[in-house]
């Protein structure tokens, strides 16, 4: 019964931190990147939503949850970083360059950082019906 009263507040506070680093790492960006608060608060959504948030949905919190959790969202970020850098330092200026950075981000972290559910195959071929 305890666990289910903490896994609401689980939930509130990993999508409040990541609303935090993502308005925080908007923040930090060099200012000749023009980039703006709602797209902090973009990249948060896409940090709980693309990261965060089925994987805490899927585990049970034992030891070193909270760390896997952390090298995820670092994992995450460096993506985002690496995206961010490269449109706005590379490629020239646009209008719509920062939310495809957010996003971007996001669906690697989809593709890449996504638990595998229990029983799943780790080759790359298909299951044979």
């Amino acid at each position: 019964m305890r666990e289910t009263a903490a896994r609401p507040l689980t939930f509130v506070f990993a999508a409040t931190l990541s609303f935090v680093v993502g308005t925080v790492a908007v923040h930090l960006a060099p200012a000749a990147w023009r980039l703006e608060r709602w797209q902090g608060i973009l990249l948060g959504a896409a940090l709980y939503m693309g990261v965060l948030h089925r994987w805490i949905a899927r585990r049970e919190w034992e030891p070193g949850t909270t760390l896997a959790l952390v090298w995820r969202a670092a994992l995450f970020l460096t993506f985002v970083a690496a995206h961010a850098y490269a449109y706005f330092e590379w490629l020239p200026a646009a209008d719509l360059r920062a939310p495809f950075v957010m996003l971007s981000g996001w669906v690697v972290a989809e593709s890449l950082l996504s638990p595998r559910p229990e029983g799943a195959r780790t080759s790359g071929s298909w299951p044979r019906a």
